[in-house]
């Protein structure tokens, strides 16, 4: 179940919300899709969500289990 979008973290900049979700990344080791920054319409900003269409590649394994 996705977080509504009132809810979410807000940033001013696409850099900002990059930024966060990467270390986000960096910080929750177990996390089958990477997060990802979006523009909002509706807010006007950035916020950040996991990307449920691209699945999240470990640099640090020598190869993916598929």
């Amino acid at each position: 179940m996705s977080k509504k979008c009132k809810l979410k973290y807000r940033f001013k900049t696409f850099a900002e919300a990059t930024t966060f979700a990467n270390t986000y990344m960096e910080d929750i080791v177990l996390t089958f899709y990477p997060m990802t920054a979006f523009y909002c319409t509706k807010h006007k900003c950035y916020h950040i969500g996991h990307n449920k269409y691209e699945k999240r590649v470990d640099k640090n394994l020598e190869s993916d289990v598929v």
